[in-house]
């Protein structure tokens, strides 16, 4: 037996989830207030676990306890380990009961309120025990905080495909364009021919230029030889945008994504502008080789089925 498999012999979960503990909350008292022990038997545990591997673990100091190298990457094969098993609960409960169970999705903030709510409300309609968590965050959030952090099955963003983060696996499900919208109530909704340039001098509400949309509308300016109007208003949020638009005073510009599903329950109304730019793909990002669950296939495979629609209406 070699020295990696007698490590791994005195190894238990129980020493990993400590390990995992201490980590979190930054010191051992806080971590046995955590886990209903005292703190001199996780510290006694975890200099046990630190003499079995022959590394320090974690790095002592007047605040609390911060993980080293070595205990990073012990925490890195953990989570895959405590991850493993979550799924293979999840797929024996769905084994037992395939109309119940949960899934937890990454999102921005225009695919959470079109195209992912409505897969979530498909699903739900065959199968109501299904449970979702719903995360909206940027793309780079979500890489880090949900997908990497093994909190999410998946997460849905514009991304390229093939994806390059060589621990993700991207499959593209449409290229989602973007339009220019005003509120039903805007003078410009009962226009039948609108160009960009005619509203050049109009209050515009969009996403910052330094966004991933953001990016594009300003190569659509360039592209259509209109210079890049001065926004009244900036801002992130879809919903501040939704009521800023609503009040037909200000022109804005949003996913299809979301219009073709929401436009008329919103109170926007999409322009005949032409708004060029690159194809930009919304895929769903996956870890690689990570075991799913069949729920979260199940998501994945109706969310196929959506975006074939789309693209057959296109």
């Amino acid at each position: 037996m070699d020295q990696s498999d007698r490590v791994l012999r005195r190894l238990k979960l129980s020493d990993l989830r400590m390990l995992e503990a201490v980590a979190q909350r930054g010191s051992m008292a806080r971590a046995a207030s955590f886990l209903n022990i005292s703190q001199p038997a996780v510290s006694k545990a975890i200099a046990a676990l630190e003499q079995t591997l022959n590394v320090r673990l974690f790095d002592r100091t007047p605040t609390g306890a911060e993980p080293t190298i070595y205990g990073r990457a012990l925490l890195s094969g953990g989570n895959t380990v405590f991850d493993e098993l979550r799924q293979s609960v999840k797929q024996i409960r769905y084994m037992a009961d395939p109309s119940a169970g949960e899934i937890r999705i990454g999102c921005n903030q225009p695919h959470a309120g079109g195209f992912a709510a409505v897969v979530i409300e498909r699903i739900r309609r065959r199968q109501p025990g299904v449970r979702f968590q719903l995360e909206e965050a940027d793309t780079v959030t979500l890489k880090q905080r949900e997908l990497r952090a093994r909190k999410a099955d998946m997460i849905l963003v514009r991304s390229p495909v093939p994806c390059p983060e060589p621990d993700m696996e991207a499959e593209a499900l449409f290229n989602d364009q973007l339009r220019v919208v005003v509120g039903r109530s805007s003078p410009w909704a009962r226009r039948r021919t609108v160009h960009l340039r005619d509203l050049a001098d109009d209050d515009w509400a969009i996403p910052p230029y330094e966004s991933v949309v953001g990016a594009l509308i300003r190569e659509a300016f360039l592209v259509s030889g209109v210079e890049l109007p001065e926004p009244a208003i900036t801002t992130h949020s879809i919903n501040m945008q939704v009521n800023i638009i609503k009040t037909g005073r200000y022109v804005g510009i949003m996913s299809d994504s979301l219009l073709r599903f929401r436009a008329k329950e919103l109170g926007l109304k999409v322009l005949p502008a032409a708004l060029p730019h690159r194809p930009s793909t919304v895929a769903i990002l996956t870890l690689k080789n990570r075991t799913l669950s069949p729920l979260a296939k199940m998501f994945i495979e109706a969310a196929r089925e959506l975006a074939q629609s789309l693209a057959r209406s296109t």
